[in-house]
């Protein structure tokens, strides 16, 4: 006779049972502890994606910035260029014909004193250094 009171037949049940009952509590546990790495990964990837998102915007506005700051020194730049056109023509359709004509065409007066003469010269000598430095051409002629 059994301990308990019962068919061996019964007894095969209820261990099945037991056994049954314990993989099942075993099978809860782990399904707990994949529901715990899952809400975890769920967690990690929703900081990941609202990291990356920030990120994203952070660097939108920096390149904006960046962009916006290399239109104003492109149109920077192509004023220089313009201003130095401008320059250039000036002195060449102005300046160095201007110089050129004051230097071949003037003569001292007639009848000027010594300090007279020493001013036209020195201002001679300032008009052809000014001829030169603006690099007109052709070059000046030998003095007189």
């Amino acid at each position: 006779m059994e301990p308990t009171g019962q068919h061996p037949e019964e007894n095969g049940r209820i261990e099945a049972l037991i056994t049954g009952a314990d993989a099942l509590a075993d099978t809860v546990q782990e399904l707990g502890a994949t529901l715990r790495r899952s809400r975890r990964f769920g967690i990690v990837t929703a900081f990941g994606l609202v990291l990356d998102v920030t990120i994203t915007i952070i660097l939108a506005t920096v390149l904006n910035g960046q962009a916006a700051q290399n239109r104003k020194i492109q149109n920077s730049l192509n004023q220089d260029y313009i201003t130095q056109q401008q320059q250039e023509q000036t002195r060449v359709k102005v300046l160095c014909p201007l110089y050129g004509l004051l230097v071949t065409g003037s003569t001292p007066p007639p009848g000027a004193t010594s300090a007279e003469l020493k001013q036209y010269t020195a201002t001679l000598g300032i008009i052809k250094t000014g001829y030169v430095a603006l690099g007109c051409t052709p070059p000046l002629p030998a003095a007189r």
